[in-house]
């Protein structure tokens, strides 16, 4: 099921999860509101993990349509003449004239877009680029997995398209699987194609309405391949224990404190594998380590009850 994330204003934290109505939205847009920009409410779109109302990086699984935002550089004209063959809703920002044109659109990718694409830079970058006009550029933020858009104001120069709406037309994105180095030297592929995802990330609905193929692994067995090469290598005859000792030297590097802060990684279930095999193979290091300040370094936001969780989990897994 599809939902609309409406945010009270730009200061607020709380969210109003509700189910997609586009009938409701395209009457806001051919009628918007007045008000002013600090007072107005923010929106987006996509699948809900949950329909608690905090907003947050956790909140928001699969981006199903992006709202756009053109603030310099491109033209109405400009951009309905690009993307004349898809379906999409436009209508103006708070702070548009005729001499600069600002505005947003709400368009839809033909596969939704996972949240953990969005942390991504290269794939932000791509998605950039395919949404450039001649040399303007939506805003990046615009890509910002929390980030969310004003909903059409009512000013002086207020307009708005609603083109091809009916016939649902999406866009060709890439996904992040499709996304690899051949697009351009400046991108760098995502070194996991296969997208591992926990059950608890992604329910049974979420899969069968996008159609997104996921696969689904437990704790132990996302954890079992680093498991059996450590068993491997310490059953091996041929080779001494000295080679033996920088085999396993090799391992434990790859689970470095350092390594694991500056990894990106398809997302945060498997960096918790990472961060597991870490405190198991290379104990010391994190143990002088809050494990807390990592996460926090990483992501911005503490550790919560249900990555703790993961973690003991794999960490138990890695041990088993």
């Amino acid at each position: 099921m599809e939902y609309s994330i409406l945010k009270l204003n730009k200061k607020s934290n709380i969210a109003t999860v509700k189910r997609l109505d586009w009938k409701v939205f395209i009457s806001r847009i051919k009628n918007p509101i007045e008000g002013s920009k600090d007072t107005r409410s923010l929106i987006r779109f996509g699948l809900v993990r949950n329909t608690n109302p905090n907003v947050s990086k956790e909140l928001i699984s699969w981006t199903t349509y992006l709202i756009l935002d053109y603030d310099e550089g491109v033209s109405i004209e400009e951009f309905k003449n690009k993307f004349k063959d898809v379906s999409y809703l436009l209508y103006t920002s708070y702070s548009h004239s005729l001499l600069k044109n600002k505005f947003k659109v709400i368009i839809k990718p033909k596969t939704p877009i996972h949240s953990s694409w969005l942390t991504n830079k290269y794939y932000v970058e791509y998605l950039v680029n395919k949404f450039s006009v001649g040399k303007g550029k939506p805003d990046v933020t615009c890509f910002n997995n929390v980030q969310f858009q004003l909903l059409p104001t009512k000013t002086k120069f207020y307009e708005y398209a609603i083109h091809k709406w009916s016939k649902n037309i999406p866009i060709e994105i890439k996904t992040i699987q499709e996304f690899n180095v051949s697009e351009s030297d400046r991108y760098k592929s995502l070194e996991n194609k296969d997208n591992i995802l926990s059950c608890e990330e992604q329910s049974e609905m979420m899969v069968t309405k996008t159609g997104c193929k996921v696969t689904y692994v437990s704790v132990e067995e996302a954890s079992k391949t680093l498991k059996e090469e450590l068993d491997r290598i310490k059953s091996l005859p041929r080779l001494t224990k000295k080679k033996k000792e920088e085999i396993r030297k090799d391992i434990k590097n790859k689970t470095s404190v350092k390594k694991w802060l500056n990894t990106e990684y398809a997302n945060k279930f498997e960096a918790i594998q990472i961060l597991a095999s870490g405190i198991i193979h290379s104990r010391k290091e994190y143990l002088d380590t809050d494990i807390n300040s990592l996460w926090v370094k990483k992501y911005g936001v503490d550790i919560n009850d249900k990555w703790k969780g993961k973690l003991s989990n794999a960490i138990k897994a890695f041990k088993g």
